[in-house]
Order: C-alpha cells, then structure tokens, then sequence
C-alpha cells in the first residue's frame, strides 16, 4: 500500500476482486494461473486494505468485482456487500 501514497488525492474509488492459484485456471502474466474469486475467499486478505485505505483518511466509494461460477450474481452481492460492510465497521473500531 505505501507505492498508493502519492496517488492519495486523486483517489476516489476502491476496487476489489480477488483470485485464487489454481492448477486450471487462467494463465496469468506472473505466469500462475488463477481463478475468480469471491472477495475474501481468494489469495488477497481484504482487512488490510481496508484498514490501509482508512488510515490514508480514504472515505470514497468501494465496489467489487466477481467473474466466478461458484455463487449466483445475487448470492454473491449478498456476500460481498456483508463482508465489505463487516470489514469496514472493524477498521472504524480498531481506529478508535
């Protein structure tokens, strides 16, 4: 997270998505291959970015992006949406 510190006043949007390393998966650039993943269900642990972006007095807008097949669409939302939301209010306690 320290390399986003310059970039601190143009931010105005969080992106997640999130992978796991798989034998069937995608070929990735690094040469791995990778499968979507449900935001927190993946490789990147969600909670320190979170915290990260809330230290940095970050307070914009936070959207997630899902390509799997394991959760329909709205399942997925759902999940998302409630991990996101859980993950934030702990930062907040943690912070105070």
């Amino acid at each position: 997270m320290g390399q986003a510190r310059p970039y601190r006043p143009l931010r105005v949007r969080l992106h997640f998505k999130d992978w796991h390393t798989s034998q069937q998966g995608r070929l990735d650039l690094d040469g791995r291959r990778r499968e979507p993943a449900l935001i927190g269900e993946g490789d990147v642990d969600p909670a320190p970015c979170i915290q990260a972006m809330r230290d940095a007095g970050y307070s914009g807008y936070i959207n997630f992006e899902y390509e799997g097949e394991k959760y329909d669409p709205w399942t997925a939302t759902r999940k998302g949406v409630a991990l996101l939301a859980d993950l934030i209010e702990r930062s907040a306690k943690s912070t105070n």
